[in-house]
């Protein structure tokens, strides 16, 4: 027998009652102002047993956000099952796994997609067990999901782009180093069909009024030449030009199929006008690149065949002038009887002008073996002051002639240049000669030597006419006369200063030259020291 309820006990009751109601109140308030999906679900079984399989899960209470979700209001979808909001493949899955979750009391957190007619959303699912319902908080992340896509889709454009633009710029490297049409074709054919995603492509040249096929390729296959009747059918085929502005001028054209028929979008068909301008443009320096060596090699046998040809007239007309000259001296000593003082005279300038002939046929003969590489060097130990004093002896004939003075350091001893005595001695001679030539009577020339710790330096200055500024680059120029006015009234051929500058470089050393107009010229060697 139960003891009467008291007063006090009934109002406690009702107060709990009450405490209950207000937490419950609270509780759907603050869980209709989240932002979050909130929902409680009952599970469904097949039959009344708490063992049996649960095969649906009803909703109990939804909040604001939860329904708001799906569109409704949270009134209609109490009452409502999952797989009455959930297509029948999204719904199987959740059930199982909350039904798991009501077994075993095991925590779940998953980010599942919801797909209907009509919408796409994606969660971040947690299901906790209540007691024996089930707790599911829901929070929308498909804005989060989209962005990540998105992101991800970005990505993959930016290292598409990047490896689009390391395709083309490997393209651009193989025909940069592209030196004929054959390796323009298998460069353009490597590297701009892994670039398109063809399977097949042909790389044909224009030759006159046909079209050849270079070279192809089919499924990584490279460099295969056939005949065109048997190549298959091609999807695309762009022009190459040397100019996309003058698609006038056809060098060739490039051809494409594809695994598949894709559309010619905008990026591929931008590749395309590309690779096709880039490969007409070096097949036009592959085929300017054949026509220069063929036309140096042509110039080159000219220049063999000049060299060849001055070689043998220099040594056919020597024979004749050395006899001329043994003839005149022979018959200056009697030997072919008495000789007047006008026959002697006579003789004296035919014997001069046979010796000018000789000195110019020499210039020739050293001239043509310079050219040709078959001079000789016999290097040693020389010093200047011994060289200067040869070249002295030899030149004074022609400085009393000119009425020039000349003016010679007395360099130091140990002045000791790594050369050729003849070659530097022919050298100095040369420039001298010419200084003599420029100068008027009158004039003076200087030699002068110094000498630093690598370098020995050895300049000749005159007082002559000197060289314009804008032929200061060619007076070294072979058969170059820079005054010709003047020069036609001087010995010589212009090939003094060519092949004394050749002389110098082959000993290692060069020549400068430094001059004013009106006031003389300066010419130095520069060589090594010993």
């Amino acid at each position: 027998m139960s003891a009467a309820r008291t007063p006090e006990s009934a109002i406690l009751a009702k107060r709990a009652i009450a405490a209950v109601d207000e937490s419950e109140a609270r509780f759907r308030l603050v869980q209709d102002l989240s932002p979050n999906g909130f929902a409680l679900l009952e599970p469904v079984r097949d039959h009344a047993e708490l063992e049996a399989p649960i095969v649906d899960f009803l909703y109990a209470y939804v909040n604001v956000s939860g329904a708001r979700f799906f569109e409704l209001e949270p009134e209609a979808m109490i009452g409502r099952t999952l797989r009455s909001l959930l297509s029948e493949a999204a719904s199987n899955g959740i059930v199982a796994d909350y039904e798991r979750v009501i077994r075993t009391g095991d925590y779940y957190h998953r980010e599942q997609r919801y797909h209907a007619a009509g919408y796409d959303l994606h969660f971040s699912v947690t299901a906790v067990r209540v007691g024996e319902q089930l707790g599911v908080t829901f929070i929308d992340i498909t804005a989060r999901t989209r962005a990540e896509r998105e992101r991800e889709a970005l990505m993959q454009n930016e290292a598409s782009a990047r490896a689009r633009a390391e395709r083309l710029q490997r393209l651009a490297v193989a025909l940069a180093r592209a030196l004929t049409p054959s390796d323009v074709a298998h460069a353009t054919l490597a590297e701009g069909v892994a670039l398109l995603g063809a399977t097949v492509a042909a790389f044909h040249i224009e030759i006159g009024d046909a079209r050849q096929l270079l070279a192809r390729y089919e499924h990584g296959v490279t460099g295969r030449t056939m005949e065109s009747g048997a190549f298959p059918r091609l999807d695309v085929e762009v022009s190459m030009c040397a100019d996309a502005r003058d698609p006038v001028r056809l060098l060739g054209t490039l051809g494409v199929s594809f695994p598949t028929a894709l559309p010619l979008h905008d990026e591929r068909h931008a590749d395309l006008a590309t690779i096709a301008t880039l490969a007409g443009q070096s097949l036009e320096r592959a085929r300017l690149y054949e026509a220069e060596l063929e036309a140096r090699a042509n110039a080159e046998a000219a220049n063999r065949a000049k060299s060849e040809f001055l070689a043998v007239m220099s040594h056919e007309l020597r024979t004749p002038l050395n006899a001329i000259g043994g003839y005149a001296s022979l018959m200056e000593l009697g030997l072919r009887g008495p000789v007047t003082d006008e026959q002697r005279t006579d003789l004296a300038r035919m014997q001069t002008s046979q010796k000018h002939l000789l000195r110019l046929i020499d210039e020739v003969l050293n001239f043509v073996k310079l050219e040709t590489g078959s001079v000789r060097y016999d290097f040693d130990q020389v010093r200047l002051r011994d060289v200067l004093a040869a070249t002295e002896t030899l030149i004074s004939p022609q400085l009393s002639a000119r009425e020039i003075a000349l003016t010679v350091d007395d360099c130091p001893d140990d002045m000791v240049a790594r050369a050729d005595a003849e070659r530097l001695k022919q050298i100095l001679v040369n420039l001298v000669s010419n200084a003599i030539k420029f100068t008027a009577p009158g004039g003076r020339i200087d030699v002068v030597c110094q000498s630093d710790e690598c370098n020995v330096k050895i300049a000749v200055r005159d007082t002559g006419i000197g060289i314009p500024a804008d032929k200061l680059d060619s007076v070294f120029e072979p058969f170059v006369q820079i005054r010709s006015e003047l020069a036609r009234n001087a010995d010589g051929t212009g090939l003094g200063l060519s092949i004394s500058r050749d002389l110098v470089r082959g000993m290692g050393g060069e020549l400068h030259v430094a001059s004013v107009l009106g006031e003389g010229s300066t010419f130095t060697v520069v060589l090594p020291c010993a």
